[in-house]
């Protein structure tokens, strides 16, 4: 017990803080929500001092051996010495909670301490010696699926990743798989918001669907649809590393990154991550919006544009794409985070988190939300990555600021907002199918 104190104790002045224990929790990939926090001080700091001495933690662990060999002992119906599977099912069917298969071994995963299937006293004690008594529903909550899904255009922050390179590897791929599929299938609405955005789509959506087929067959509503695929993987590849990059540099913790930390971290990496891709997506739109046969494919095109205008031409509308990030990020986060903290602390006693369905919900309202704020910096990109492609889209604008100030002139403060129809309808089948996908493609790798 003397060790185990002074490896909380970091800066070894005899006392345990809220935040020392806090840490050490975190280490060991167990909860440490304020309200586990408030229940370990409750019982353990009998002077109120808001810190732990060494004999209040000596007394705390003591009676938490206690309570922890008479819980060990109920669920070892067998009296074996060990728990299997079969018993720790049992007892979390009598707690009334729910776990599939896969939670009860990832559940003896981490208790385990040679990787067997079963579990020892020394191995549950352990593993639940600092955390209070009631604790349990939290922990299954820590370890809930979360949705790593792309649910903006593509600003969206990254998500921290727990486990090392396996499970880095594993999401990444799984993420990649997922947008991919995603955004292939609902290509033909990101044509039309495109077009629309280019103001090459002058009538209804449906109008704009007929004119595309007549124009190409079906083929035509997935022009400029390879590029978007190809550079999600550099994409989110930059993403990832300049997150962690970032995170490590900003966040005063970064094993417990603040909300506004991870936000900054996410909108610089979001910043790093589309300027070193951004060629990709002046050819994912130039595309879109070209007539058939205008270009051959992705190099084609951006070879095109640089004999046409030079490596400048491959830039345009970076600065309006890039400013966009930061509120769409900000936004998305902060209302997807707050929805999901509500609703689990509006629902206590369910240890799997929030389901497939209001997840998604979650994740519509809080992109939607984002993207009518960020929508005129994606009309501007579009508009500047556009100008200039050929002879029926000369150059119109100075810059950004000029495009803006010439669309409100003529359409007014709508006029920024040309296609979010079409960005909205795509929103929650693109979320959907990159949820689904995303679990399916993860639960196999894994």
């Amino acid at each position: 017990m003397s060790q185990l104190f002074d490896d909380i104790d970091e800066d070894h002045d005899g006392y345990l803080s809220s935040d020392e224990v806090a840490r050490t929790l975190r280490r060991l990939d167990l909860p440490a929500t304020k309200q586990i926090l408030e229940e370990i001080f409750l019982k353990a700091d009998t002077n109120h001092d808001n810190r732990l001495s060494r004999d209040e933690f000596f007394e705390y662990v003591v009676n938490r051996k206690l309570e922890l060999r008479a819980a060990f002992d109920i669920i070892d119906v067998n009296m074996d010495g060990i728990l299997i599977e079969a018993e720790i099912k049992r007892a979390l069917d009598m707690l009334h909670l729910e776990a599939s298969g896969d939670d009860l071994r990832n559940l003896i995963r981490k208790m385990s301490h040679d990787a067997s299937r079963h579990i020892t006293f020394n191995e549950f004690q352990d593993f639940l010696l600092l955390l209070p008594s009631n604790s349990l529903r939290q922990i299954f909550d820590h370890w809930a699926k979360s949705a790593a899904i792309d649910i903006g255009e593509d600003s969206t922050v990254p998500d921290d990743i727990v486990g090392g390179k396996p499970a880095f590897l594993v999401t990444f791929f799984s993420g990649g798989v997922a947008g991919a599929v995603s955004r292939t299938l609902t290509a033909p609405m990101d044509r039309v918001k495109t077009l629309m955005q280019a103001g090459l789509a002058k009538y209804t959506i449906k109008q704009n669907f007929i004119n595309i087929y007549s124009e190409g067959g079906m083929v035509a509503y997935w022009r400029g649809n390879g590029s978007n695929v190809i550079k999600i993987v550099p994409e989110s590849a930059c993403k990832f590393v300049a997150y962690d990059y970032m995170k490590k540099k900003i966040a005063s913790d970064p094993e417990n990154i603040k909300v506004q930390e991870r936000f900054i971290a996410g909108s610089c990496a979001g910043i790093i991550s589309q300027t070193l891709i951004y060629p990709l997506e002046i050819a994912k739109t130039r595309i879109a919006v070209s007539s058939k046969g205008e270009y051959r494919g992705i190099i084609h095109c951006l070879l095109r544009t640089f004999k046409r205008d030079g490596i400048l031409a491959w830039y345009r509308g970076l600065g309006a794409s890039v400013s966009g990030i930061a509120p769409y990020a900000g936004i998305d986060l902060a209302m997807f985070m707050t929805m999901k903290e509500k609703w689990i602390e509006s629902h206590p006693d369910n240890i799997q988190g929030p389901n497939a369905i209001t997840l998604l919900s979650m994740g519509a309202i809080s992109s939607t939300t984002g993207q009518i704020v960020a929508y005129p910096f994606q009309f501007v990109r579009t508009r500047l990555q556009t100008q200039g492609m050929n002879p029926n889209m000369p150059i119109r604008y100075e810059g950004a600021i000029d495009c803006l100030r010439q669309t409100v002139k003529s359409g007014g403060i709508r006029g920024l907002y040309q296609g979010i129809l079409p960005n909205f309808m795509k929103t929650i089948p693109a979320v959907a199918i990159s949820y689904l996908v995303y679990e399916k493609s993860h639960s196999l790798l894994s």
